[in-house]
């Protein structure tokens, strides 16, 4: 229910907005003095207030500073006085005020006044909530675009030349490095970082379809109208070409022709469009060897390559996986509601002696996986067997291959409750029932330790 905080020393006008106000649906808090008013205001944060100016102890132009500077209120205010005084009025709204009314009140002109503070708030609010999602969702696509590794301070040194010019990009790198995260961080960091970025993969669609997302179609009798493709739609922003390497020859000359010519016309029409947006494009093949081949044209190759950028496999930057898994845990905790705080030392050296064909889409993958079937606070080694990496044979549960663990298999799989068990009492036998060592080395709190020993009956 939408709360409003009515101040006026006038006790009548107090209890007359106070019925109005409720029999319009608002809850209604009251206060006789602009000290009440702030302390009304800081405990129970009203959604608008309406504030009279001449009141005892504190005015309402200080108490509305105090609003504003002490309290932070963000809400709307509305100053009310029996005095239509031009200098109360340029105060008020200096101040912070949202409108000004003067007695006695006209309750329709109050009604619609009261209606359009709500409003523009709530359409604030949804501007600030969407502002803090774009941050977010930014932060979490730059999750996977991290390291300290010399390689990665390289990349970053070149996003960060690469953001001061609107010269064409070719990101290359295998797949999973996170070559459209590289193409979004150069856009995001350049000037025309409000403009659109809009990406398409060549590899998905036929080189009559592609060309209609790229140039945009003009109505053809019998056919759907597409209207401006991509790179009309871009305006002065960008246009990633995913996997350029898949791109048919025929939009390849196309698209070289309007790159030199700086002009788009759309299918089946005569008429040019200026073409102003900045072309990046990904490839997970070499297109230098395409172009020995034929397979790709060489005067596009150069047009795309003014800028490149070649990201490296994760299986050469291991240093950069310890911060890549923080800042994934980070990310994955918001999208399945856990509270991972960390991974083991064995966990973490599991993950780095793996070769990582995937990359980081595979790091990422099977982080996930691990933390949607865990409810410790550490990832242990034993929460990554249940990932396809141990299934193929990569990734091994410390003490799962010692001697006892057949017996206990014997010609069937065991359930999860007897891997654990059997894991826990192992660890403790081997730590001679240390539970701070075998907690550590299993990567679990010393209270969860507890916790299994009793749901297991160990002794």
């Amino acid at each position: 229910m939408t709360t409003i905080l009515v101040a006026d020393d006038d006790a009548s006008i107090r209890q007359t907005l106070a019925l109005f106000l409720e029999g319009k649906g608002y809850r209604v808090l009251l206060a006789e003095d602009g000290e009440g008013a702030v302390a009304l205001a800081r405990a129970e944060e009203p959604d608008l207030v309406l504030l009279d100016i001449r009141m005892p102890r504190l005015d309402g132009l200080a108490a509305l500073r105090a609003l504003k500077e002490e309290v932070r209120c963000a809400c709307p205010v509305i100053m009310i006085t029996a005095l239509d005084d031009m200098e109360c009025t340029i105060r008020s709204l200096q101040s912070g005020a949202y409108e000004f009314l003067t007695k006695p009140l006209d309750i329709t002109k109050l009604e619609i006044t009261l209606r359009r503070a709500l409003e523009a708030q709530a359409t604030r609010q949804r501007a600030q909530w969407g502002a803090r999602r774009e941050q977010e969702q930014r932060q979490v696509q730059l999750a996977r675009l991290v390291g300290h590794s010399q390689a990665m301070i390289e990349i970053f040194k070149r996003i960060g030349l690469a953001s001061t010019s609107r010269a064409p990009v070719l990101i290359t790198g295998e797949a999973g490095t996170g070559k459209e995260l590289v193409a979004k961080a150069i856009h995001d960091h350049s000037p025309e970082r409000e403009e659109p970025f809009l990406a398409t993969s060549c590899a998905a669609a036929s080189a009559r379809q592609l060309e209609g997302v790229l140039f945009g179609r003009a109505l053809s009798p019998g056919e759907e109208p597409i209207g401006p493709g991509l790179l009309e739609q871009a305006g002065c922003g960008v246009v990633l070409l995913d996997e350029v390497s898949e791109m048919p020859l025929e939009v390849q000359a196309r698209l070289t022709r309007t790159l030199e010519e700086g002009a788009i016309r759309r299918q089946g029409s005569q008429r040019s469009a200026r073409f102003v947006a900045r072309v990046m494009a990904s490839s997970c093949r070499d297109l230098e060897a395409l172009v020995g081949k034929g397979l790709f044209r060489e005067d596009l190759f150069y047009l795309l390559s003014v800028v490149r950028i070649a990201l490296p496999p994760l299986r050469e930057r291991r240093e950069d996986i310890h911060p890549l898994v923080s800042a994934i845990i980070g990310k994955l905790n918001g999208e399945l509601h856990r509270a991972v705080q960390g991974i083991s030392p064995e966990a973490l050296a599991a993950l780095q002696a793996y070769d990582w064909p995937g990359n980081v889409r595979e790091l990422e993958n099977v982080l996930a996986r691990s933390m949607a079937l865990t409810r410790e606070e550490l990832l242990g080694a034993e929460d990554l067997a249940l990932t396809p990496l141990a299934h193929r044979g990569e990734i091994s549960v410390p003490h799962a291959a010692a001697e006892g663990w057949d017996r206990l298999a014997g010609d069937r799989l065991p359930a999860l409750d007897e891997m654990e068990a059997w894991l826990v009492r192992r660890m403790l036998e081997a730590t001679r029932w240390n539970k701070k060592e075998a907690a550590a080395r299993l990567g679990i709190s010393r209270p969860t330790l507890d916790r299994k020993i009793r749901l297991y009956g160990l002794k």
